[in-house]
C-alpha cells in the first residue's frame, strides 16, 4: 500500500511543538510519504525538527486555511503511483493509539473514502446569516481517499477550486461540507471510523470516544480555550492515562505555550491564571481580575 499524507500546519508563532513531531512520526508508520505544509514561513531551526520524518516541507504563507494546505501538498503527489492520500491537520493532539490498526480496519470497509468522524449537522447560508441544519459530512481534520477517487475529475477539480474565503463559515460550507457532498454526487461513498452520532461528536462525546472506542485523537481547542459552556474537560489527563500511554506532557507543554489568558471557567484549568499574571500586560491583568475577559472561539 503506497499511502501519502499531507499534513496541514499553522501556528501564529511558527513553532513546531513536540506533539506535532510525535503525530508525524506515528503517521509515518502507515504512510510511505509525508508532505508537511505550513501556512506560515518557518525558520530552518523549526524545519530541522521534522526533516527526518517528512519527505517534503512546504512553507508557503497563505490564508486559505487547511484546505489551502491540502491543495498545495496535493500538487506534489503523483496520483498514478499512490494508492491512498491522507489529509491531516494539526488541530488534534495524538495519536493516543497506533494508527496502523485503524488504517487496516478501514481498508476492509466497502467505501471510496473515509474519515475519523462524521458530523451529522452543518451550515447553510441564507443571505448573510448562517443556520445549522442536518447536513452529514466527514470532518476534515483526518480524511483518507482511495486511488480511484484521487484520480477522478470530481476530486481534482474540487481541490484545485480551493481559494480564500471571506468568512470561516464559508470555508466550512464550501470545503469541509462541500467535499463530502461533491464526492457523493460523483457517485463515491464514504465511511467513518468513529460511530458516535450527533452534532460534532469529537467535541460533545470526546470522553466516550477515547474510553469506549479507543479514538486516537482529542481536539486541541477543547483544552486550549474556555468552552465550559459547551463541554466539561475536567480530568482529561486521567481519561487519557487510563487507556493510553500517550505522554500527556506533550499536550500540557503546548498548552503552556499557546495559553494567552484564562477566565475562571476555562477548560484549561490546570494552568492557573495566577501563574501567568506577572507576564501579562497590566491592562489585561486588570481585565482578568475584573472577570471581563472572555475568549471567543469558533469550530475548526
Amino acid at each position: 500500500m503506497i499511502r501519502t499524507a499531507v499534513f496541514a500546519f499553522y501556528d501564529k508563532n511558527a513553532v513546531i511543538d513536540d506533539y506535532i513531531i510525535r503525530y508525524i512520526k506515528e503517521l509515518k508508520q502507515s504512510c510511505l510519504r509525508v508532505i508537511f505544509v505550513s501556512g506560515v514561513r518557518l525558520s530552518d531551526y523549526e524545519k530541522n525538527k521534522i526533516r527526518r520524518y517528512v519527505n517534503l516541507i512546504i512553507d508557503d504563507p497563505h490564508t486559505e486555511y487547511d484546505f489551502g494546505s491540502y491543495k498545495r501538498g496535493f500538487k506534489y503527489i503523483d496520483t498514478t503511483l499512490t494508492d491512498e492520500i491522507v489529509f491531516v491537520n494539526d488541530s488534534f493532539y495524538g495519536p493516543l493509539f497506533p494508527l496502523a490498526p485503524i488504517f487496516d480496519r478501514m481498508s476492509e470497509k466497502d467505501c471510496d473514502f473515509w474519515g475519523m468522524s462524521e458530523n451529522k449537522y452543518g451550515l447553510i447560508k441564507i443571505g448573510e446569516k448562517y443556520k445549522s441544519v442536518k447536513r452529514p459530512h466527514l470532518q476534515s481534520y483526518f480524511m483518507v481517499f482511495k486511488k480511484h477517487v484521487i484520480n477522478s475529475e470530481a476530486f481534482i477539480d474540487f481541490i484545485n477550486s480551493v481559494h480564500e474565503e471571506p468568512q470561516k463559515n464559508d470555508i466550512i460550507i464550501n470545503y469541509e461540507i462541500g467535499l463530502s457532498e461533491v464526492m457523493k454526487d460523483a457517485g463515491f461513498r464514504y465511511n467513518t471510523y468513529a460511530k458516535e452520532s450527533g452534532d460534532n461528536p469529537v467535541v460533545t462525546k470526546w470522553k466516550e470516544l477515547i474510553t469506549r472506542h479507543h479514538f486516537p485523537l482529542i481536539k486541541c481547542s477543547l483544552l486550549r480555550l474556555a468552552q465550559n459552556n459547551l463541554i466539561s474537560m475536567e480530568g482529561w489527563e486521567n481519561v487519557i492515562k487510563t487507556v493510553s500511554d500517550y505522554p500527556v506532557e506533550l499536550i500540557t507543554k503546548n498548552l503552556e505555550r499557546t495559553y494567552e489568558y484564562e477566565t475562571e471557567t476555562a477548560n484549561a484549568h490546570v494552568f492557573s491564571k495566577q501563574l501567568y499574571l506577572e507576564t501579562l500586560p497590566k491592562n489585561l491583568v486588570r481585565l482578568i481580575n475584573d472577570n471581563t475577559v472572555f475568549y471567543n472561539v469558533f469550530e475548526d
